[in-house]
């Protein structure tokens, strides 16, 4: 521990702000997937369901109520550069054209229910929740990205234990005190919406300590010219993720959808560790392929890929015995699911990876070009065979639909590669791809072995065995990613 605090100390403020935003995303991500079991053990399956649903829409209406403004890879760090003498003005005019924006798109989402009725099937009730939820989520989102580009991360730290503390126990006192009458799903949406709100409205004051400008025309004007072009790949990301449950509530039922989250969420657990592997590797890449060493890159993303890979089969082996520990036998469907979600957390780190070169070479389009076929594919197989395999076919066709994405991806960043730096192989196509599929055959050999706990502990024992061998190799990935 001295050793650790005296090396600390002789860091350098960045250094110290990307150790402490690491911990601000891991404590984020991981209070957010231990608060899963709880409403899953506290709410009847179909109450979850709207909850599932509502989370679930959030995110689709987030990209057209606030333009994305708050997304890390949008306009908010290009003006950050663009405009260095004015950035207290910039954050507060996206703040305030945050508000204008929500407020905006739910007076016309309210008027629609006037012709459409309940047409996101969470009650109307929920809708002027979802507006406050996403004014106090889109000007938290925004502090923070000021918060990150200053190195502030003590502040940050405040607000992120704040903000992650408020918005699961609020809701869960919410749901285990919630009187007669009252929905435990509408409770905590409500809840978590006005804390939400509130949590917003701290870090808007603390940007206006600053500046009082919440209306810049001239700002205004250039986010909407910067994001209005990105709103196709932010809007198919989600859509990609978030569609599913929409249609299997609308297609099989609410409680349908409310097992599917728990399995895609127990399912995905492994991407808190990969994106901050890409958030580590992009950097550096780019680094290498400006200095003209992009060849040098695939020695570095083989053992992060490998090692990815072995994270993710070794989270299907152990499954069964965690959900069972931690879930209610009613949601024991969900098990079969896992295996192809988690083996989907594979491909979109490779696409990632991929997308990260067409980025480079401003390849905007060609990015959105992908993430929209991706989520049509996945939208036009959902129709098709969700009403007649159920929810389980949902894993299956987003599982197809990022190899399809990373297919794209790989073919459109060979072809700029080829185009810009001709001598250059950043990330090789076949040794890549192979490490996918391979992983992909055992996650599904993974879930043949459910019914016989002794084979998989042997599997289990196999792949400690491996690591224990390659301890020196892991290590090094691991101090790779640290610097």
């Amino acid at each position: 521990m001295q050793k650790f605090l005296k090396k600390y100390q002789t860091m350098s403020t960045p250094a110290k702000a990307g150790l402490w935003f690491v911990v601000c995303s891991c404590f984020q991500s991981g209070i957010k997937f231990l608060s899963l079991p709880i409403f899953a053990n506290i709410m009847t399956v179909d109450d979850y369901g709207t909850v599932t649903l509502y989370t679930s829409w959030m995110s689709v209406i987030f990209i057209f109520a606030t333009l994305a403004l708050g997304r890390a890879n949008g306009v908010f760090y290009v003006a950050m550069v663009r405009y260095p003498d004015d950035k207290d003005v910039f954050t507060t005019a996206m703040q305030g054209l945050t508000v204008v924006l929500c407020v905006i798109s739910f007076i016309l989402i309210d008027l629609s229910t006037l012709i459409f009725g309940d047409w996101m099937s969470i009650g109307v009730s929920q809708y002027n929740a979802m507006c406050i939820d996403l004014i106090g989520y889109g000007i938290m989102l925004l502090w923070s990205l000021r918060m990150r580009y200053d190195y502030q991360y003590r502040p940050l730290l405040l607000i992120t234990f704040i903000y992650s503390a408020s918005t699961i126990f609020i809701p869960v006192l919410g749901v285990v005190f919630c009187p007669d009458g009252i929905s435990p799903a509408d409770m905590k949406n409500w809840c978590g919406a006005i804390a939400s709100f509130l949590v917003g409205m701290v870090t808007l004051f603390h940007s206006l300590k600053k500046s009082r400008k919440l209306v810049n025309l001239k700002y205004w004007k250039f986010a909407f010219s910067f994001n209005l072009p990105l709103i196709p790949h932010y809007l198919s990301n989600v859509i990609l993720v978030q569609s599913d449950r929409i249609m299997i509530a609308e297609i099989v039922s609410k409680t349908a959808a409310a097992i599917y989250n728990v399995a895609y969420t127990l399912g995905v657990a492994a991407q808190v560790i990969t994106q901050a592997l890409i958030n580590a590797v992009n950097p550096w890449m780019y680094q290498k392929m400006s200095k003209g060493e992009g060849n040098t890159v695939r020695k570095a993303i083989y053992p992060l890929l490998a090692l990815v890979a072995v994270l993710i089969i070794g989270i299907c082996l152990v499954m069964p015995e965690i959900f069972t520990i931690v879930f209610p036998e009613k949601y024991s469907e969900a098990l079969d699911v896992i295996p192809p979600v988690a083996a989907g957390v594979l491909w979109a780190f490779i696409f990632n990876m991929y997308a990260s070169i067409e980025l480079y070479f401003s390849g905007n389009k060609l990015v959105s070009l992908s993430s929209f076929t991706g989520a049509a594919i996945n939208i036009i197989m959902n129709l098709w065979l969700i009403p007649i395999f159920g929810f389980v076919a949902a894993a299956y066709t987003t599982l197809l639909s990022d190899i399809i994405y990373a297919f794209m991806h790989t073919l459109f960043a060979k072809m700029l590669l080829r185009k810009n730096m001709p001598d250059t192989d950043v990330i090789p196509f076949v040794p890549v791809w192979a490490i996918g599929i391979v992983s992909t055959l055992c996650c599904f050999c993974i879930l043949l072995l459910y019914p016989y706990p002794v084979v998989r502990y042997i599997a289990v024992f196999i792949v400690l065995t491996v690591c224990f061998i390659k301890r020196r190799s892991i290590k090094k990935v691991l101090k790779f990613k640290s610097k």
